[in-house]
């Protein structure tokens, strides 16, 4: 697995790299992306066609922990009792 923070606004995937990627997103702009047939020569080609930089597990769940945070932090700012804190989330 591999983990990128992408800033928006990034287009993630053409059709061509839907068919060929896993992509699953978290709060904080970290993604996980895997080939879709196992392997990471199509996760490493669309790294480097991006020139996004890649984050370890540890880095990436620090980002996801704060970005979390922030959320949480600015809930009663944002005024909407339709808004629910987020929970916490592991990484793989």
């Amino acid at each position: 697995m591999t983990y990128v923070l992408i800033e928006p606004p990034f287009h993630i995937l053409d059709p061509a790299d839907a068919y060929r990627l896993n992509v699953k997103g978290y709060t904080g702009n970290i993604y996980s992306i895997t080939d879709a047939n196992g392997g990471t020569s199509h996760t490493e080609e669309w790294i480097t066609k991006h020139s996004l930089t890649t984050k370890t597990t540890s880095q990436a769940q620090t980002i996801v922990n704060n970005a979390i945070s922030e959320y949480n932090d600015d809930l009663p700012l944002i005024g909407s009792r339709d808004e629910e804190p987020q929970s916490s989330v592991t990484l793989e």
